[in-house]
């Protein structure tokens, strides 16, 4: 048992601990999603890296050529899709400006199927013919996204875009050395989990990785495999620009309940076009295609490696995208996998405790007490 002053000292310490991580939080908010970005990656591709750099037992191999070939493939991994997609939507982004002034200029007519949708087709039919289909009226509702509103927007897409830019070669280099010394930091994190968790802290640590990689495969590919498989039903049902909206399904897709804003503006646009039939079609079969996904393969793949129920990973997912950006989709099913491992590691600890593994019925438990 220790005494007054050594718990003292236990307890300074860890005073002083925690002010350090939080001063260091502090100094490096800035830099803190590149550090995290690059926990993340790392999570990932830890087991697919570990077999690659153990190919070959050369120390020179191991500390240099495999950490720099693992990063330079990452990044390729990431850089020439993100490019590719960034080249299609900046490309449909002029015919974009040039449908606006075509819109502005001789406005849109309502379509036909909205005056026989039932009770509020009428309703709706008289405020787009005030609102749109005259040209005057179009002009006013438009008029604040004309082509100089959209070009100025464009450039503060390019501050961001060296910003992001910047914050990805932080990523990649943090990723570098995550690969050359995850061992040792590996190592050195499951010693700071006994200290701190005792022998449960092995059970943490598991959860967190499932919960990064039932993320990545959970919301990452099947956000984009969403993106491919409702794409093709642009294309077939003839949605105007269909590679940019399958693009922009499969990255909002990412986020939970994220692809019907695609979905529902390509079937508003085959709406307006008066193409009924191709609208129906493709509203049926990307809701079906999203309640498959949505119910049957993320919670499987999301809270099955986990073991962490559905709901909790949902709602760990939008806090985190709420607070932290889009990293926070990762960090926010982690935290929640913390929280349930923690849950259940205490409170199998106090049925551990009581009598005979379980816990006893209220009623049993005021005899015990009455007894002793």
């Amino acid at each position: 048992m220790p005494t007054k002053p050594d718990a003292l000292k236990i307890s300074t310490t860890v005073i002083a601990g925690v002010a350090l991580v939080a001063f260091a939080i502090i100094v490096l908010r800035d830099y803190l999603p590149a550090l995290l970005w690059a926990s993340v990656l790392a999570v990932a591709t830890w087991p697919t890296y570990r077999k690659f750099k153990l190919a070959r037992a050369n120390n020179g191999w191991q500390r240099i050529a495999a950490p720099l070939i693992a990063t330079t493939t990452v990044a390729l991994v990431i850089a020439i899709p993100v490019a590719i997609a960034a080249l299609v939507v900046a490309r449909e982004a002029h015919s974009l400006i040039l449908w606006v002034g075509t819109v502005q200029h001789d406005g849109v007519q309502v379509p036909s199927a909205i005056g026989r949708v039932p009770f509020f087709g009428s309703y709706v039919a008289r405020l787009w013919q005030h609102n749109l289909a005259q040209p005057g009226a179009a002009s006013d509702l438009l008029g604040r996204i004309g082509a100089v509103q959209l070009l100025g927007l464009t450039g503060s897409f390019g501050i961001e875009i060296l910003r992001r830019l910047a914050q990805f070669v932080l990523t990649l280099l943090t990723l570098f050395f995550l690969f050359r010394d995850g061992d040792t930091l590996s190592y050195r994190v499951m010693c700071l989990g006994r200290r701190m968790f005792g022998i449960r802290s092995t059970n943490i640590l598991k959860h967190i990785v499932d919960a990064i990689h039932g993320t990545i495969d959970g919301l990452v590919l099947v956000g984009l495999a969403e993106g491919v498989v409702i794409g093709v039903g642009y294309w077939v049902c003839g949605v105007p620009h269909a590679l940019m909206f399958a693009i922009i399904t499969g990255i909002v897709a990412i986020i939970p309940m994220g692809a019907p804003i695609a979905f529902l503006s390509a079937t508003l646009v085959l709406f307006v076009e008066d193409r009924n039939v191709a609208a129906v079609s493709l509203l049926v079969y990307s809701f079906l295609v999203l309640f498959i996904t949505d119910h049957i393969v993320r919670p499987i793949l999301i809270g099955g490696a986990a073991r962490v129920p559905f709901l909790l990973i949902v709602i760990g997912i939008l806090g985190g995208l709420a607070s932290l950006g889009l990293i926070g989709l990762f960090v926010g099913p982690a935290l929640m996998a913390v929280v349930m491992t923690l849950w259940r590691d205490y409170t199998d600890f106090e049925q551990d405790e009581a009598e005979g593994s379980q816990l006893l019925p209220p009623s049993a438990e005021r005899t015990r007490v009455a007894g002793e």
